[in-house]
C-alpha cells in the first residue's frame, strides 16, 4: 500500500518508454529559445479593378478578341491617313473600277494575286490572243475551244442561213445585190439546202430561185431559174441532214431570163424563196449551207463575189455586196474560237494608254519638274525621267492663242501619283477607289457614331433605371409604363421617321439610336438596383448617414458593373449593324456633318451590293470585317462580365 500511493518525485523519474512505448527524445519543443507572435503581411491589398484585370487575363479568347478589336480601332484610325488611294469623289476613276485585291507574296499563289478567270471570250486565231486583251496581261495559257455562236461575227466561221417566213404561211426571200445579166455572158449558179433543219420546230418546204425585174412602170417579172414547181426539200432518201446541191447552167439562166427577148441585158436580184406549207402548222424554214454565182466571160462581173460557203461571212457583208431579207434569215450553225483565262487586272488598268485632251499646263508642270522636256515651236519631245507620267506626245491641238491640248501616251499608274504599281488589298469599287481605305474610312465614322451612342444610352438608362428601382413605388410605376410605351414602337419605324424628318446626317442618327437605345441599361441597371439596395451593407451605409447619390452610385452601381459592362460592350457592333441595315434597305443614302459628306461603313456596303455575283470580292471584305467585329465584341464582353463579376461565368446576365 505504501508503495502504491507513492508518487514520481520528478518528471525523469517518469518513464515514458514504460507507459506510451515513445522516448522523450521524440517530443521535444521546436522554438525553445524564440517567442511566438504574429508575422505581418508582406502584400498589398488588390483593388477591385486590379483584381477584375487579373481575372480577364485569364480568359485567353476575351483577350485575342480585345487584341483584334484593339487592331480594328487602330486601322479605322490610321488607314483613312496613312493610304495614300484617295476615298472621296474627286479621286473617282472608271478607269480603275472592278481591280481584284492583290497581297504581298500572293503573286504566283493563284489567289489574292491582283488575277481575275475569263471564260467564253471570243478568241483570235490570227493573233492568238482573247479579243480585247495583251499577251503581257496574260497569267497563264488560255484554254482555247470553238463553240456555236447566233450572232455573226468578225471572229467566226461557216455556219447556214435559216431562211423562214415571220408569219406561218407568209413567203420568205433572201435578196442578192443588184446585178445586170447580159445574153454574151456564160453564168452558172449553185446553192445548197440542208434536207433536215437542225432544229424540229422547223419543217421542211419548198425552195424557189428566181430572177427579178421590175420596169419603170414598176411592174414585176419573175423568171425562174428552177422549177417552181419541185420540193427541193422533198427526199426521203437522204434525210440524214446533209446538204443537197443543185446547179443552175448558163443555158438555163439565159433561157429563162432572156428566151425570145430582144433584149440584151436586163437589171434585177436573184431571190432565194421559201414557199409556205399549207400543212404545216408552225413557221417552215429551210437552211442555206452555201451558194456560187459566176460569170465565165468577165472576171470583173459583180456577181462573182455573190456567193459564199459561209454564213457568218455574209451576214457580215455590208454595201453592194450585201444580200438582204424579207422575212427572218438567221444564222446557224456557226461557230467561234472561244478561251478561258486568268488576267492581270492591275496590268490592264495601269499601262500605258492613249490620253486624250492633256493640257499644255500639265505639260509645262512636267517641264519645270525636270521629267520630260518640249519645244513648243517645233514639238522636239524628250523624255529625261523615267517617272514621267507621259511616254510620248502623240500630237497636239491649239485652243486659243498659244494654248493646246494634247494627245499622249501616258505610263497610268504614274499619272495617278503612284511610284510603283500600287497593291490594293481588298481590290477596288465600281468607282475605282481604294475599298480597303474606305472600308477603314467608313468604319470610323460607324464606330464613332456606336461610342457616342453607347455613352449616352448607358449614362441615361443607369440614372433612369437606378432612379426607377431605388425609389420604387409610384415613381417605379410611372417610369416604367413610359418605358413600356417607348420599347412598344418598332425601332425601324422610330429610325425612318427620323431620317425622312430630319434627313440622314450624323446628329438624326445620333438622336434616333438614342431615343429608345437607352431602354435596356435600364432595365439592367433597374434589376440589379432591387437586387442590392436591401442588403446589409447598403443598410448599414444609409445608418451612418450615406445620402441616396451616395448609396447608389458607390454601393450598388459597382456590383452591377457586370452586366451593363457587357451590355455596354455589345451596343457598339449593334450600332454599326443598325447602320448598315439602313443603308442596305436604301434609307441612308449617305451621311453628313456640317455639311460635309461622310463614308459610312453601311452605305459603304450597300453601294456593292449590286455587284454580289460579278465581283463578289468587295461584299465578301466588308463581311469579314462586321463578322469579325461581332464575333470579338461579344467575346471581349462576355470576359469583361465575368472578370467584373466571377459568379456571372457562363451566363448572360443576373437575371
Amino acid at each position: 500500500m505504501e508503495n502504491e500511493n507513492k508518487k514520481p518525485s520528478s518528471l525523469d523519474s517518469f518513464s515514458l518508454d514504460d507507459t506510451l512505448g515513445s522516448s522523450s527524445d521524440d517530443f521535444k519543443f521546436v522554438q525553445e529559445n524564440s517567442k511566438i507572435h504574429e508575422q505581418r503581411f508582406n502584400t498589398k491589398p488588390v483593388s477591385f479593378f486590379a483584381d477584375s484585370l487579373r481575372r480577364f487575363a485569364r480568359s485567353k479568347s476575351s483577350v485575342v478578341a480585345f487584341i483584334i478589336i484593339g487592331i480594328i480601332f487602330l486601322f479605322a484610325i490610321v488607314v483613312p491617313f496613312a493610304d495614300s488611294n484617295g476615298v472621296d469623289s474627286t479621286s473617282e476613276d472608271t478607269q480603275l473600277a472592278f481591280i481584284t485585291p492583290k497581297w504581298y507574296g500572293f503573286e504566283k499563289a493563284g489567289f489574292l494575286d491582283g488575277g481575275r478567270n475569263y471564260e467564253g471570250v471570243i478568241y483570235d486565231q490570227t493573233t492568238k490572243l482573247p479579243v480585247g486583251y495583251d499577251e503581257e496581261g496574260l497569267m497563264n495559257t488560255p484554254t482555247v475551244y470553238t463553240s456555236t455562236i447566233s450572232n455573226a461575227s468578225q471572229y467566226g466561221y461557216g455556219g447556214n442561213i435559216m431562211l423562214m417566213p415571220i408569219k406561218t404561211g407568209e413567203e420568205a426571200d433572201y435578196i442578192s445585190p443588184s446585178v445586170t445579166l447580159t445574153k454574151d455572158g456564160d453564168y452558172s449558179i449553185s446553192f445548197s439546202v440542208l434536207s433536215t433543219p437542225t432544229s424540229d420546230a422547223y419543217s421542211p418546204s419548198q425552195v424557189e430561185l428566181y430572177f427579178l425585174y421590175e420596169n419603170i412602170y414598176g411592174e414585176e417579172t419573175k423568171y425562174f431559174l428552177v422549177d417552181p414547181n419541185k420540193d427541193y426539200l422533198d427526199n426521203p432518201n437522204d434525210d440524214d441532214g446533209t446538204a443537197h446541191v443543185y446547179t443552175v447552167d448558163n443555158d438555163t439562166i439565159q433561157n429563162a431570163v432572156f428566151g425570145n427577148s430582144m433584149l440584151t441585158s436586163i437589171t434585177g436580184n436573184f431571190f432565194f424563196a421559201v414557199l409556205p406549207d399549207s400543212t404545216a402548222t408552225n413557221r417552215t424554214g429551210a437552211q442555206f449551207s452555201g451558194t456560187a454565182f459566176s460569170n465565165a466571160n468577165d472576171s470583173t462581173d459583180p456577181i462573182n463575189d455573190f456567193g459564199w460557203t459561209s454564213a457568218n461571212e455574209v451576214k457580215l457583208r455590208t454595201g453592194t455586196s450585201a444580200w438582204t431579207n424579207n422575212g427572218d434569215a438567221s444564222l446557224q450553225g456557226a461557230y467561234a474560237y472561244f478561251a478561258d483565262f486568268r488576267y492581270d487586272t492591275y496590268y490592264n488598268a495601269f499601262k500605258d494608254r492613249t490620253v486624250n485632251g492633256v493640257s499644255d499646263t500639265y505639260i509645262r508642270n512636267l517641264i519645270s519638274q525636270g521629267l520630260i522636256s518640249y519645244d513648243f515651236d517645233t514639238g522636239a519631245f524628250s523624255m529625261l525621267s523615267d517617272d514621267s507620267p507621259v511616254r510620248a506626245i502623240i500630237s497636239r491641238t491649239e485652243t486659243n492663242e498659244g494654248r493646246y491640248d494634247f494627245t499622249v501616251t501616258m505610263s497610268y499608274y504614274r499619272y495617278k501619283g503612284y511610284k510603283t504599281v500600287p497593291y490594293f488589298l481588298f481590290g477596288t469599287n465600281q468607282n475605282g477607289l481604294d475599298y480597303f481605305k474606305l472600308i477603314f474610312t467608313g468604319l470610323r465614322t460607324s464606330l464613332i457614331l456606336g461610342i457616342v451612342v453607347t455613352l449616352i444610352c448607358i449614362a441615361f438608362g443607369m440614372i433612369w433605371g437606378a432612379i426607377s428601382a431605388y425609389f420604387g413605388g409610384w415613381t417605379d410605376i410611372i417610369m416604367e409604363r413610359f418605358t413600356d410605351i417607348l420599347s412598344g414602337v418598332p425601332w425601324i419605324v422610330v429610325m425612318t421617321l427620323f431620317v425622312l424628318l430630319l434627313k440622314s446626317s450624323f446628329g438624326t442618327l445620333l438622336l434616333a439610336f438614342c431615343f429608345t437605345g437607352w431602354i435596356g441599361t435600364a432595365s439592367f441597371m433597374r434589376s440589379q438596383v432591387y437586387r442590392y439596395k436591401r442588403r446589409e451593407y447598403v443598410l448599414a451605409a444609409r445608418t451612418l448617414g450615406a445620402n441616396d447619390i451616395r448609396l447608389i452610385f458607390m454601393h450598388i452601381v459597382p456590383n452591377a458593373i457586370g452586366p451593363i459592362v457587357t451590355s455596354s460592350v455589345l451596343m457598339i457592333p449593334s450600332v454599326i449593324m443598325s447602320e448598315a441595315s439602313l443603308a442596305y434597305l436604301g434609307l441612308l443614302s449617305g451621311l453628313s456633318f456640317n455639311g460635309q459628306a461622310l463614308v459610312s461603313f453601311g452605305v459603304t456596303i450597300s453601294e456593292v451590293q449590286q455587284y454580289l455575283q460579278s465581283y463578289s470580292y468587295l461584299t465578301i471584305s466588308s463581311s469579314i470585317i462586321i463578322a469579325l467585329m461581332m464575333i470579338c465584341f461579344n467575346l471581349f464582353g462576355n470576359g469583361l462580365r465575368d472578370a467584373f463579376n466571377p459568379s456571372l461565368k457562363g451566363s448572360d446576365s443576373e437575371l
